[in-house]
């Protein structure tokens, strides 16, 4: 192992399929496909620890790896499926989709972040750090009062990005904010978008600040629906959803996702689109021609 034999020198990646635990001085391995999990005793915990986390993010060479873990525990992670071994390139082909990093500058100055009173509003943080991350230097978020049922703004402060919830007050300079982000931000992304809040989008209500944004923009809109199926085919939603698109909105259409209530069945909406999706969805958006 580790050695010339015709190819290039093994490298080890971890394989996201396998969940590690671990306690002081043994490991309680969950493999996909073995019913009963695999323990470990009397190991150098801590050892085995660190070559997880070296692995997990890029193939590492098997001299780095013996640096850190002797070569018969690093055998014996192999054995059971825990690290992935092959070349580099082979293991590169086995990373987790990542969303595509733009090559220079970021396409966006500034992405305005709507999030609404859906269930998937959990998950929103992901998102919106892959948007700072990925496609914009600045991004706002605006966190609607049925948002707020579900999460707490100052989550999005903690991570340094501007909040705003109140159409009416001044907030970080601006003195009227619904004018200030509209005619500031390259693009509005309203995810997830309830039932509700797709009517009054749809009609133009102006009676908060998320339907004021999108009322006052010349920036695209993207809009990403969440709610349970029989909600999603209700004929009014399909008109209001009808109208958004016939007004020029990018609706982003159905996803997988738990429905309230009924765990094992499928629901509507962006709750459980993973981070890479979304991203490439919103750099298709930036990238079309106007």
């Amino acid at each position: 192992m580790g050695k010339l034999t015709g190819r290039l020198v093994d490298w080890y990646l971890r394989n996201p399929a396998v969940i590690v635990l671990a306690q002081e001085t043994r490991l309680l391995i969950a493999l996909a496909d073995r019913p009963e999990p695999v323990v470990l005793e009397d190991l150098d915990v801590a050892a085995m620890s660190a070559v997880l986390a070296l692995t997990t993010v890029s193939p590492v060479a098997h001299a780095e790896l013996i640096a850190r873990c002797d070569e018969a525990a690093v055998g014996l992670l192999v054995e059971l499926g825990v690290l992935l071994r092959g070349t580099q390139a082979e293991l590169a082909t086995r990373l987790p989709a990542q969303a595509p990093v733009p090559n220079g500058p970021k396409p966006c100055k500034h992405i305005t972040v709507a999030l609404t009173g859906a269930v998937g509003v959990i998950n929103a943080i992901h998102h919106v750090l892959a948007i700072a991350d990925v496609l914009a230097e600045t991004v706002d978020v605006v966190v609607s009062a049925g948002a707020r049922e579900f999460i707490q703004p100052r989550l999005f402060e903690f991570y340094a990005f501007r909040v705003w919830t109140d159409p009416f007050e001044p907030a970080h300079g601006a003195a009227v904010p619904h004018v200030h982000l509209a005619t500031t931000t390259d693009l509005v992304l309203v995810a997830p978008a309830s039932a509700s809040m797709l009517h009054k989008l749809a009609t133009g209500a102006c009676s908060d600040l998320v339907s004021l944004i999108v009322a006052a923009t010349k920036a695209p809109v993207v809009i990403a629906p969440s709610m349970n199926p029989e909600m999603w085919t209700h004929a009014p939603i399909q008109r209001n959803v009808a109208q958004l698109r016939a007004d020029g909105a990018w609706v982003i259409e159905p996803g997988l996702g738990y429905e309230v209530g009924q765990r094992n069945m499928i629901g509507v909406g962006p709750a459980n689109f993973d981070v890479g999706s979304l991203m490439r969805a919103l750099l298709a958006i930036v990238r079309h021609p106007r």
